[in-house]
């Protein structure tokens, strides 16, 4: 039986996990689907994801491959995933795709929403999917702010200094803040690629525009400055969430979900 290489579509509340990766001693969204596939074919596979979301992040569609020679079928996998995960974590869909594709270098942009909870009261159903943040905040000049990073720029202001990546110049096509309800202020961003705690760096910064400490203006000085202490604090991960991912129209891949 000839390997297939099998993508899914995986979404999940990271607020019980470490992170996407897989740690020896943690509990992560990759090693605990990797345990899943394991007892279902009989042995370990590698998942590979598209997105390393932080401990606490959270996905609607992270995209994920798998090599396996199973005869099992293609939609088969989704289901039988889903029945052997925590509810915290489902895989939407499963299918066969080209050999070479890759959840992670085949991807044109991925798409991040953070939300903000402007209420003065403390919210229980949403609480572990917005940063409460004590006080209104000003949408318009958030979304002022956010224009000041459409296009291609260094980010290296925005970065956490554990980022050694050697170029720090990354994509964004757009970027907007918005008012969702009255007690919630939404940013979303789409890039080719981000850098470590680059969108929580960005929407702690919008945060302070948002509050009135700085002027829209301040997210041109950072860009320009390369200098992360000029910044807004890192916002909390629990606001942040994984949307879209989207591939390059040349792979020859079935359009779903998530890519």
């Amino acid at each position: 039986m000839s390997e297939r290489n099998i993508k899914i579509i995986v979404a999940y509340e990271g607020t019980n996990y470490k992170g996407w990766q897989r740690q020896k001693d943690a509990v992560t969204v990759q090693g605990t689907i990797e345990a899943a596939l394991a007892d279902i074919i009989g042995r370990w596979v590698r998942v590979h994801g598209a997105s390393r979301t932080d401990a606490g992040v959270h996905a609607e569609s992270q995209v994920a491959h798998f090599y396996v020679d199973s005869p099992i079928p293609d939609e088969a996998f989704a289901w039988l995933l889903s029945g052997r995960l925590p509810g915290d974590i489902v895989v939407r869909s499963a299918r066969t795709v080209p050999r070479d594709f890759d959840a992670s270098t085949d991807a044109a942009c991925k798409t991040y929403l953070y939300r903000f909870y402007t209420g003065r009261v403390r919210e229980v159903q949403f609480f572990r999917r917005r940063w409460r943040t004590g006080t209104d905040l000003d949408p318009a000049a958030m979304h002022q702010a956010a224009q000041y990073i459409v296009g291609t720029h260094d980010f290296k202001g925005f970065a956490s200094a554990k980022d050694m990546r050697e170029t720090t110049v990354r994509t964004v096509m757009s970027a907007r803040a918005w008012r969702v309800a009255d007690d919630e202020i939404d940013f979303e961003i789409t890039a080719d690629r981000y850098l470590y705690q680059m969108v929580r760096t960005l929407a702690g910064t919008l945060a302070e525009i948002g509050r009135g400490r700085w002027q829209p203006e301040k997210m041109a000085q950072i860009l320009a400055s390369r200098d992360r202490t000029t910044a807004g604090p890192t916002a909390p991960p629990n606001g942040l969430c994984l949307m879209h991912i989207e591939y390059h129209k040349n792979l020859a891949i079935p359009l779903d979900i998530g890519g």
